[in-house]
């Protein structure tokens, strides 16, 4: 897992200076690793990146969507923006944790907060 520190002063990304950007990405960010069953505090405002315990292999045939679950949507737990997953994919699934609530999350390794849906993909001539 990456998890976003907060920033006590004055910090802006330009994408217009993206090699600065990629520089100072990693003064920004810790790597956390937590076995099985432990459990990470997702704080309000906080975002972290995350990824599946799953392997997942899509043929050609077939593409995918991560979303989120219901449940945790309504306790403040988006998972967004890199959400498709492309025919031929292979790998586990990145998530993107953000906390738009107002209170702590507890996120424990293993539990299920998003889901998988496929989709057949069809070639037009």
């Amino acid at each position: 897992m990456i998890v976003t520190k907060r920033e006590t002063g004055a910090l802006a990304f330009d994408p217009a200076r993206s090699e600065e950007m990629r520089e100072r990405l990693g003064d920004y960010q810790t790597y956390v690793r937590r076995p099985l069953g432990s459990s990470f505090y997702l704080h309000p405002g906080d975002f972290a990146i995350a990824r599946s315990l799953e392997y997942v292999t899509l043929p050609a045939s077939l593409s995918g969507q991560a979303t989120g679950r219901s449940s945790w949507g309504r306790l403040g737990l988006v998972i967004a923006t890199a959400t498709l997953i492309q025919p031929k994919f292979r790998g586990t699934i990145t998530l993107e944790l953000a906390n738009i609530g107002t209170v702590p999350l507890v996120l424990h390794v293993g539990v299920r907060i998003a889901q998988l849906t496929l989709d057949e993909v069809v070639e037009y001539d």
